[in-house]
């Protein structure tokens, strides 16, 4: 058991890798996207502390409240694509992958 999880870490570990040289082969487009990033979470805070100055309390949410829960939305967001690259693709990824092991397998019969 601990064995096939030790595998899945490392395979895990491989996808990380992969996918962050992936991103960095384009280092421009790489830096602009997190400094972009970086803009527009800001945005979104110092939206959040105005309108909470306006209205303090809405059904009992406060500012921290709603910035907590918009932080680990957005990291777990922001980890899921960055380490993964691209969940949405996996659909596709894994469609054409069954598509080549069947292939192969009729090839190989």
């Amino acid at each position: 058991m601990f064995q096939s999880l030790g595998n899945y870490l490392k395979l895990a570990g491989a996808y990380v890798r992969f996918n962050f040289r992936a991103q960095l082969e384009y280092r421009g487009a790489f830096f602009s996207q997190v400094a972009s990033m970086f803009l527009n979470d800001g945005v979104w805070v110092l939206f959040w502390i105005l309108f909470f100055k306006r209205f303090p309390v809405i059904h009992g949410w406060q500012v921290t409240d709603v910035i907590s829960l918009w932080a680990i939305l957005t990291a777990g967001f922001g980890l899921a694509f960055g380490l993964t690259g691209r969940p949405r693709l996996l659909k596709e990824h894994s469609r054409t992958l069954a598509q080549a092991s069947v292939m192969s397998h009729d090839q190989a019969v």
